[in-house]
């Protein structure tokens, strides 16, 4: 992680054993305080490059992926989209209620093609659940 970090400029990483963020996720298991910051870095650093999802499944944190966080959206005069709040908050983003998804264990795996299935029948049983 500090390598991560000296290619930016940013302050070695020290893992301040007592703290916890009460807008972390509860990953339905507990986690050692490094592994925690560790996985904070990842979010942070891969941001918008399309890893998370497959790191919420590597994790056994699918069930993260049922609240729908929603981007409800005021336009600056200009009609621009890009604001900056102070203290990291946004009040534009929100969990909007009655909006969710259902994640279902099995979806930890994709299901087996039907095709690849007939092709080869040691491949069965197909995966849990499809």
């Amino acid at each position: 992680v500090n390598q991560l970090r000296d290619r930016v400029g940013m302050p070695h990483l020290t893992v301040n054993v007592g703290f916890t963020d009460p807008k972390w996720p509860d990953w339905g298991y507990s986690l050692s305080p490094v592994l925690q910051e560790i996985r904070r870095e990842r979010c942070i650093e891969l941001a918008g490059e399309g890893f998370r999802f497959n790191d919420l499944k590597r994790w056994k944190a699918g069930k993260l992926l049922n609240n729908v966080l929603t981007y409800v959206g005021k336009r600056k005069p200009d009609g621009n989209l890009a604001i900056v709040y102070p203290n990291y908050t946004n009040p534009d983003l929100s969990y909007q209620a009655g909006k969710s998804r259902t994640w279902e264990d099995k979806m930890y795996l994709y299901p087996i093609p039907t095709g690849e299935l007939q092709r080869n029948p040691q491949l069965l049983p197909q995966n849990p659940g499809w």
